[in-house]
């Protein structure tokens, strides 16, 4: 028998053989820490998408600090990564190498080199975050590519994980409709960071509405494997692809 499959097993595959979902918007797969908060009341979120429609590949880091603005750094120029989508609901885009390195089979650190900031993660697993990763892979695709059944799916697992809604589909703050989906979850089991030398104390769960655009911020941490499709609003048509 084969060993279960660990973040980092997964995470190796999708840069080994990285994927773009099906259509014609603008497309990204990989994978992502949907949003951390901790004891500073700082919040760092993570985006690594290895296969990307509209440019390289690229890692991307949102902070939100304690006076409560946004930073999103990333390693590719804004119009290639999320500040294509978000850039109007931040205070700044800084573009910087990024350098993300797995040092265990759940654990792995972030460092924004020009931050600077140093984030370590751990990642685990419960029979929720289990039953909602198979019950993802064994949804027929026109559920999970409806507006309305990701919508459905994001309240359900939320409920499940105890995090609130999670958002798979909705608005951006530049006026991009996303429509995500997300596979083998995992609980942010430990997190901590350095911010410019300050330490943010241990992830904490909290109940704050943080979000950018129509996205909002789990009220603890989670990871998953994520696709997405993202298209201008002014594209969207009424009967198309459900984003």
């Amino acid at each position: 028998m084969s060993r279960p499959r660990t973040p980092r097993d997964l995470v190796a595959a999708v840069e080994a053989r990285p994927v773009l979902p099906d259509g014609t918007d603008e497309r990204f797969s990989g994978y992502a820490v949907l949003g951390v908060h901790f004891a500073s009341g700082e919040i760092l979120a993570l985006r690594r998408f290895a296969a990307s429609s509209v440019g390289p590949a690229y890692v991307s880091v949102w902070h939100y600090s304690a006076s409560a603005s946004w930073t999103m750094y990333q390693n590719i120029p804004e119009a290639g990564g999320c500040g294509r989508y978000f850039s109007d609901g931040v205070e700044r885009v800084v573009v910087c190498p990024i350098r993300i390195v797995w040092t265990g089979a759940s654990r792995f650190t972030v460092t924004v080199e020009d931050g600077p900031l140093d984030w370590q993660v751990e990642l685990g697993s419960t029979w929720t975050t289990r039953l909602l990763s198979r019950l993802a892979v064994a949804l027929p695709p026109p559920v999970l590519s409806s507006g309305l059944g990701a919508r459905i799916l994001g309240r359900a697992a939320g409920l499940l994980l105890r995090v609130g809604a999670l958002t798979l589909t909705g608005s951006t703050p530049n006026g991009f409709r996303f429509l995500a989906s997300a596979t083998a979850l995992y609980h942010v089991g430990g997190s901590r960071a350095l911010i410019a030398g300050r330490a943010t104390g241990e992830a904490v769960a909290s109940a704050r509405d943080i979000h950018l655009g129509d996205f909002r911020i789990p009220s603890r941490g989670v990871f998953a494997m994520v696709s997405a499709n993202l298209r201008a609003a002014s594209d969207v048509v009424a009967g198309s692809s459900g984003i």
